[in-house]
């Protein structure tokens, strides 16, 4: 009992029921004062009912809950409104007393106990006794490393465009302290590049109205803000849980999110490059003149569709996401007509412009222009994963401006072939960063051999944003 430092009492605040428990406490805490007990802490008594009033059936998890905050922050705080001690209860020559300010509780260096009280109208009476972390205890790491002997190899897959929805990171802004300053900061950061009061929050954490549906929608400056924030505070969030990652891989625009990841390109180098091909895209581009499409065909079976009519360009492969999934890019016309060649093996794309094509290939002056004043770096760890070519980045070819321009040069995203490089690098555990999905299930059919517990989601449509958190937490243990 002598090492107790902190009793969050019932204290009901009743002539009657205050001294009956103030008394039972010296009974217990006070006891006789042999040499054993010379070096007692003081016990300093609390009662959060001052503050919160009677919460009735949860006045005991409230003294729990202050309990717990007194241990963490080893302070107890003054009772609100407390003056003076009533005439009924003696506290002469006892190591009970009431604070007045933010005393420490207990001494530094010693471990630090609290006890609280909750005592049913019913007659039910409950005394809990509570212990504080170590005061060198660190909080251990979900993951212990990366790199460690035994630990998995974790590869951080960064989604492009697609899967964003109305209010997509809300439930983990309000909840999660790391997203929350991660997409903080990133949004300070976009507010030079947003129109009027328009917040990046208002796009992630908020239905959208009708203008902010239009933006999202028609405006790739907007799309490439929010999937590049998004990404970024999701990443944070994990590394903030001891989550390391082995590599990274970035999906088209996601490339540039896990740039920043693997120290290729500062934060703030990252937002001005993707606003700039962004902005640029709206300004030299015309929006759905343009189209992109998914056909659930392999590549083989495409080249004849591939090459156009007389005084026609040829299609560009877009993207080569699987065995069976190659994404084209290409007029509107050149799209539909190829749709029809593959019925019910084909799907019409929700993209305003058709990227990684030369349909796009006005933005590069402008974003070459960005990209040599930016300070760019070698890719050091983790290991980056280049979806242009599929293999990692090694050198200094992630630090040459080239490289990033390749994105609007009509180059294909090579994700089949940078799945096997990952597989390859011993990854055994694949944890898309985005808003959806998508990536897992293109992952699955790159790597069919790999169990389904290493197919791990941030974020998952339908699904509480917590709850898919704690699981892939937990599947991160």
């Amino acid at each position: 009992p002598g090492e107790i430092g902190v009793v969050e009492c019932h204290g009901t605040g009743t002539a009657l029921g205050d001294p009956i428990e103030v008394n039972a406490l010296r009974g217990v805490f006070d006891g006789p004062k042999d040499a054993a007990q010379a070096d007692c802490v003081p016990l300093w008594l609390g009662a959060g009912k001052t503050n919160l009033g009677h919460l009735e059936a949860a006045a005991g998890f409230a003294g729990l809950a202050k309990a717990i905050s007194c241990l963490q922050r080893r302070q107890v705080p003054a009772n609100v409104h407390f003056a003076e001690l009533s005439p009924h209860i003696d506290l002469g020559a006892s190591r009970l007393q009431v604070p007045e300010g933010a005393p420490e509780a207990p001494a530094q260096g010693r471990r630090c106990l609290a006890g609280v009280s909750s005592f049913g109208f019913g007659g039910t009476n409950a005394h809990a006794v509570l212990q504080s972390i170590g005061p060198d205890a660190a909080a251990p790491d979900l993951w212990p490393s990366a790199r460690s002997r035994g630990g998995k190899r974790v590869a951080m897959l960064f989604a492009g465009q697609g899967g964003m929805r109305p209010g997509v990171g809300r439930q983990l802004y309000f909840a999660d302290a790391a997203f929350r300053k991660a997409l903080d900061r990133c949004a300070d950061l976009c507010l030079p590049h947003l129109s009027g009061r328009l917040r990046l929050q208002d796009l992630i954490c908020t239905d959208w109205d009708d203008a902010s549906t239009e933006k999202m929608t028609s405006s790739a400056l907007h799309s490439f803000l929010v999937t590049f924030s998004l990404e970024y505070a999701l990443a944070e969030m994990w590394r903030a849980r001891g989550v390391v990652p082995f590599a990274v891989l970035g999906h088209s625009l996601g490339e540039f999110a896990a740039a920043v990841q693997a120290g290729v390109m500062t934060l703030e180098d990252g937002l001005e490059l993707v606003a700039a091909r962004g902005s640029l895209t709206d300004e030299v581009c015309e929006p759905w003149a343009g189209a992109m499409a998914a056909v659930f065909a392999p590549l083989e079976q495409l080249r004849g569709a591939l090459v156009g009519g007389e005084g026609t360009s040829s299609l560009a492969i877009a993207a080569l996401n699987a065995p069976e999934q190659t994404v084209v890019s290409g007029t509107c016309q050149q799209v539909q007509d190829l749709c029809r060649r593959f019925p019910g093996k084909s799907k019409i794309l929700d993209s305003p412009y058709a990227m990684h094509s030369s349909l796009i290939g006005a933005v590069l002056p402008g974003l070459r222009s960005v990209l040599e004043a930016c300070s760019l770096q070698s890719a050091s760890a983790p290991v980056f994963v280049s979806c242009l070519t599929g293999v990692e980045l090694e050198g200094g070819e992630a630090a040459r401006p080239e490289y990033w321009l390749g994105h609007d040069e009509a180059r294909p995203v090579r994700f089949q072939a940078s799945m096997q490089t990952l597989d390859r690098l011993g990854c055994d555990a694949f944890l898309e960063i985005g808003p959806s999905t998508l990536l897992l299930c293109l992952g699955r059919q790159c790597l069919p051999e790999v169990p389904t517990e290493a197919w791990l989601p941030s974020l998952e449509p339908g699904r509480h944003d917590l709850e898919t958190l704690l699981s892939t937490a937990r599947a991160l243990q």
